[in-house]
């Protein structure tokens, strides 16, 4: 009876390992959808900045401009430590998040007071935005978070299950001679427990596999050696991740903004450094052609040899 109540203890771990492995699956859905959100949310943070930006810069309100640009980096860094939490599933991202919030808060603020009215609805969507975004970041933090802890719950069902096992094998080797007939029945049941166990450990295995092992680290180091180069006015250097469809990809298209922006101001300064330096030439060359006019008369206006100076004939 001990033995089988072991049994009966070792089939209700199972069930309950059985049921966390259906919520970690249905949580891949669930975090799918929230990181759905967080890329909407934050592309619509940079594009209405990148607005405002371009609207001021228009107006000639430089400073206010630069406000602007500065709140577009806040944005980004709200992104980057969003991807970086999940890439570590490490808290203390998200408390970072909540630093560059307050920095891209106090920015539109003033950008709301110089701006005026018309750029009221622009920044407008672009704090809903930031809400909406930081809303999702604390969905996905608990979303990460439950599905930490039932993949916890899952390994140690697993050991549980294990040293179960092991106990009943135990047992059953101390009494083969009085239990053989019980012994052939709990060694079937045995053999499925540990068939359905190792394929509960090979399928855990798998799961945190492909929940862990998300490839962010390598396109970070990447995308902020590319924002470097573009800092350093490399404007030649390609902005990697622009196919990404998280996080990743929304600050490869915000780097690749700025490399435009950055290239169209040097163009028009270049176009503006050659007229300069060809203006003076061509005004010289101008007033010499003028002065060079002045001084030879056209060819209709060269005397003719006078009729008379012609020696006459005499007959």
């Amino acid at each position: 009876p001990a033995r089988r109540g072991e049994v009966e203890a070792l089939r209700r771990q199972l069930d309950a390992n059985a049921g966390l492995f259906e919520k970690i699956i249905a949580s891949r859905a669930d975090l799918h959808k929230i990181e759905d959100g967080l890329s909407a949310s934050g592309g619509a943070i940079l594009e209405s900045l990148e607005s405002a930006r371009a609207d001021l810069a228009a107006k000639g309100a430089a400073e206010t401009a630069a406000v602007a640009t500065e709140a577009m980096e806040r944005a980004m860094g709200m992104r980057f430590y969003v991807a970086r939490f999940r890439d570590s599933n490490e808290p203390a991202e998200l408390d970072n998040l909540g630093g560059e919030q307050r920095a891209l808060i106090l920015g539109l603020i003033a950008l709301e007071q110089d701006g005026g009215e018309s750029l009221a609805p622009t920044l407008t969507a672009a704090r809903k935005a930031v809400e909406e975004y930081v809303e999702g970041a604390r969905q996905l933090g608990e979303a990460v978070k439950s599905r930490n802890g039932m993949v916890a719950q899952m390994v140690g069902n697993s050991a549980e299950i294990r040293a179960g096992i092991a106990r009943i094998e135990k047992s059953y080797s101390t009494s083969k001679v009085d239990m053989r007939a019980e012994a052939q029945s709990m060694s079937k049941d045995l053999l499925n427990i540990t068939i359905v166990a190792t394929i509960l450990g090979v399928a855990v295995g798998v799961v945190l596999s492909l929940l862990l092992s998300r490839a962010i680290s390598r396109p970070i180091v990447a995308m902020v050696g590319s924002m470097k180069k573009v800092a350093e006015g490399d404007l030649s250097a390609p902005a990697v991740g622009l196919e990404r469809r998280d996080e990743l990809g929304g600050m490869a298209q915000a780097v690749e903004i700025f490399k435009r922006n950055a290239q169209e101001q040097r163009r028009s300064r270049g176009l503006g450094d050659v007229y300069k330096r060809q203006e003076p030439h061509g005004a010289g060359a101008f007033r010499r052609r003028q002065a060079h006019r002045r001084s030879d008369p056209p060819h209709h206006l060269h005397r003719q040899p006078d009729q008379s100076s012609r020696p006459q004939r005499h007959h």
